[in-house]
């Protein structure tokens, strides 16, 4: 069936005598349906990614039963048949269908070290895991640039961050980098307006994360948008106006948590050191102000400028409670800019986003300062009738407004090798316990366990050594301030073996002894946390809880390789 709207439009163009009916099915013939063929073309490709996923879940199920050297081979197989099945369809003219399978191998290759890892017991204390994950679909996102490969590699790289930040409470920087330049130069050179939106915001979340880590310092927030808003302007318009629009929108969420934050006596903050804070600040902003200067735009940024001065360094002199209030009065004053801008340009967008975010400031402020001493009833209702008043007038002034706003690479070559890629890196997790259980030593630590669950690899008992802590005594090095990675020499004592030694380089050991790789976090009352990658064991689902006795005592048995990697062998119960 032709397009709809050619349809119509065509057969009223005949009856005005616009055009002959001969002229109008020669316009059609020009136009087939390109619809109609797009939606009938995606029916392969979920069938494709059905078919695939229910291979994967029935491997899944399967686990247990798989002896872990065939384990390694089917996933191998498995990986390696979608991408070549993928590739043979986008040879084939199916581009839809070779990219929703090539999507499943990426897919299938991060199972694979999932998979692989719990086999063998590995532990990932950080976002490597997504890192690895993530090359391949960066490299196939050049290679085919297609907007699937985007949207997965834009979930692996924010899904990975999130990992780390929630079961870690780490930020990877590595996943930053891949982000801002691996998907930044896809988008720097795309016209797809829809993924040049998604990649900004997704930078502006990503180092919001970052300024999550630094706990009560957070506000540093504030500088690292300036430096983005500032380093916007030196990019295409096509993808600096959509940083523009996050950063902006990252500072009024800014600026409305500061006023609750500042507003409420129960939580205070700890402010950066205002001299560096104040100096980075200061020539941030002014490069911004002066490039927008240049460009003869700086009332825009003057505008968003309210939003991102530090008023919270008025705090000593005026108090927390009033600092709050000047941010809440910077929210409005931005609300309204951006009303003010609408309605001067007839732009309905920005008239749109400037009600939303008046009637979020008014909503938030109200809350907040009419909560806790107007009568319940009373606080509704007043409510209820300000924002009636509030949408009537915005909606009035609304009406008088009416304005409205794949390039295929194939390098047969670079194929391979991603591929190739792929499956030496599951081959080399699969070696790498390989190696260790067979030229590892083998040694006894005594361990209690509980079990809790892992969203990704499913039950498993975290294992808490004797070795886990010890006297910061045995560190002879510098003080330790961050997680720092230390070597840890272990030697038998009284059937199982605890650490002697702790050294910044490789050490030598001598006969029974061995060391394990440990990574060390600050002391605290002269005891010094290790983690050697060990701490995890993992069991089928839902049996953790038959390895765990009140009171009860464990023997780990673990191979440790001469390289200071170590390996489980297995958890058994003392008594």
């Amino acid at each position: 069936m032709n397009d709809k709207w050619l349809v119509k439009e065509g057969k009223e163009w005949v009856k005005e005598g616009i055009i002959t009916e001969e002229q109008y099915n020669k316009i059609l013939s020009k136009y087939p349906d390109s619809h109609s063929k797009r939606g009938t073309g995606l029916l392969p490709v979920f069938a494709s990614i059905l078919i695939g996923l229910g291979i994967l879940s029935f491997i899944a199920s399967n686990w247990d039963g798989i002896s872990p050297p065939f384990r390694l081979v089917l996933l191998i197989a498995v990986l390696i048949a979608f991408y070549a099945v993928g590739h043979n369809r986008l040879e084939r003219g199916n581009p839809a269908l070779g990219r929703g399978l090539i999507t499943l191998g990426i897919v299938s290759f991060g199972a694979g070290i999932i998979l692989i890892g719990q086999t063998f017991h590995f532990v990932s204390y950080d976002a490597r895991t997504f890192v690895i994950w993530s090359i391949p679909a960066l490299l196939y996102l050049y290679l085919l640039r297609g907007k699937l490969l985007f949207f997965v590699s834009f979930a692996l790289l924010t899904g990975g961050q999130l990992y780390a930040l929630s079961e870690f409470s780490s930020y990877s920087y590595m996943i930053l980098i891949l982000f801002a330049i691996g998907l930044g130069c896809f988008v720097y050179t795309s016209k797809e307006k829809l993924l040049i939106w998604f990649f900004a915001g997704g930078l502006v979340l990503h180092l919001f994360f970052y300024a999550l880590t630094l706990e009560d310092h957070w506000v540093w927030l504030v500088v690292i948008l300036v430096g983005l808003y500032a380093a916007a302007e030196g990019l295409k318009e096509n993808l600096a106006s959509p940083l523009r629009f996050f950063t902006a929108a990252a500072a009024f969420i800014t600026s409305l948590i500061l006023y609750f934050t500042l507003t409420n006596t129960s939580s205070s903050l700890d402010y950066p050191d205002p001299v560096w804070f104040g100096i980075i600040f200061v020539l941030l902003f002014a490069a911004a102000f002066f490039i927008k200067m240049k460009s003869g735009t700086l009332t825009s940024f003057l505008k968003m400028g309210v939003l991102l001065v530090p008023w919270f360094y008025l705090s000593p002199f005026i108090g927390e409670f009033s600092a709050g209030i000047i941010y809440l009065i910077a929210s409005f004053l931005f609300s309204g800019f951006v009303l003010s801008e609408g309605y001067q340009k007839e732009e309905r967008s920005l008239i749109k986003w400037g009600i939303v975010l008046f009637l979020l400031v008014t909503v938030i402020a109200y809350i907040n300062l009419a909560w806790s001493f107007m009568p319940k009833s009373l606080f509704f209702l007043i409510g209820g009738i300000l924002l009636l008043a509030l949408y009537f007038f915005l909606q009035k002034k609304k009406r008088n407004v009416l304005r409205k706003a794949v390039i295929l690479m194939k390098k047969n070559k670079l194929r391979v090798w991603l591929i190739v890629f792929q499956v030496l890196v599951l081959t080399g997790i699969a070696a790498s316990y390989y190696a260790a259980d067979y030229y590892g030593k083998e040694i006894v630590l005594e361990t209690k366990p509980v079990d809790p669950p892992d969203v990704f690899y499913g039950d498993y008992m975290t294992l808490n050594y004797d070795i886990n802590d010890v006297s910061s005594s045995l560190w002879r090095g510098k003080p330790i301030k961050d997680p720092t990675s230390v070597y840890a020499v272990l030697s038998p004592e009284g059937g199982s073996y605890q650490v002697t030694k702790l050294t910044e380089d490789r050490p030598d050991v001598s006969g029974e002894q061995v060391y394990l790789k440990a990574k060390a976090s600050p002391p605290m009352e002269g005891i010094l946390h290790l983690e050697y990658g060990l701490e995890r064991y993992y069991v089928k689902d839902n049996t953790g809880s038959d390895l765990e006795k009140p009171q009860a005592e464990y023997k780990v048995t673990v191979k440790v390789a001469s390289w200071g990697k170590g390996v489980i062998q297995k958890v058994e119960l003392l008594h």
